[in-house]
């Protein structure tokens, strides 16, 4: 058996420990929910027992039975299927979006013998979020530090920081050094209560040399659209780079506060999103 150990050593790990660990007990719910309906699957076909169910050990034939319940749920029943209020596609559905979570470390199980969770998660090959023709070494920075193991967090991770690097690049070319050099107060006031925050938690990791690394991307783009002139040779227009951040910090909101399953249309916006704002900026940060 695997042995993995849950580790809390720095807020990056915690946040991919607790994802990993919400997805996962989702998983088993939905799963022993459909085996209470008795539609087909059973621990036994694939060698679990109830108690092994609930043990991430067993992940890897967990995402097994887990799939195998999914294809006997499109072939056997519609879309409209309906339990007194229990729609059965409706959490077929639930089940595949933590297998997207959950799979990319399955895998890497397989071929492990012992191996902890943040070592796992580091290894799991991050999706491919850089556009054709950019440079990974370039933001090799960026992509070393995706430990996420959801797709869709990887491309709004490296797209907020590579907007990051832009900024910086822009505003030190035009001689702002800090971003208390940009005379925004609600800014400063911002950077200055978040740093006070950490100080008290002392197992929070440094967030970057920068103070823009204190900003979120609602105030990246307040950067962006307050020192319009700088910028306005280097992006499309104000309403583009409005679209690209507004859709990032919504659904990266959404996702975070559990407040809905992402459509495929969603995703895929954030991917072409993603793609055409790094292609857009990627020339000026040299």
């Amino acid at each position: 058996m695997i042995n993995i150990k849950f580790s809390t050593n720095n807020n990056a790990i915690i946040m991919s420990d607790f994802k990993i660990r919400t997805a996962f007990i989702t998983l088993t719910r939905e799963v022993e929910a459909f085996l209470e309906k008795d539609i087909g699957s059973s621990l036994h076909i694939f060698g679990l027992s109830s108690s092994q169910l609930e043990d991430m050990e067993y992940l890897p034939m967990i995402i097994e039975l887990a799939k195998d319940i999914i294809s006997r749920v499109h072939a056997r029943y519609g879309s409209n299927w309906d339990d007194f209020g229990w729609n059965y596609y409706t959490h077929a559905k639930i089940i595949s979006e933590q297998i997207e979570i959950l799979e990319p470390l399955a895998k890497e199980m397989i071929n492990e013998e012992s191996l902890d969770l943040p070592e796992l998660i580091k290894k799991v090959k991050p999706a491919k979020v850089l556009p054709d023709g950019i440079d990974y070494n370039k933001y090799k920075v960026i992509i070393d530090e995706l430990t996420l193991p959801n797709s869709m967090f990887q491309f709004i991770f490296v797209s907020e920081n590579i907007l990051r690097i832009f900024i910086i690049k822009v505003l030190k070319d035009n001689g702002f050094d800090s971003i208390q050099s940009l005379g925004i107060f609600k800014l400063n006031k911002n950077i200055i209560s978040r740093k006070n925050e950490e100080k008290k938690r002392k197992y929070l990791p440094i967030r970057g040399s920068h103070d823009i690394y204190y900003l979120d991307l609602s105030e990246l783009k307040k950067i962006i659209l307050n020192k319009w002139d700088l910028f306005n040779d280097k992006v499309i227009s104000q309403s583009w780079i409005s679209e690209k951040i507004d859709s990032f910090y919504y659904i990266r909101n959404r996702v975070a506060h559990n407040s809905g399953s992402l459509t495929k249309d969603e995703l895929r916006s954030i991917e072409t999103y993603s793609r055409e704002l790094i292609k857009q900026i990627d020339p000026y940060i040299f």
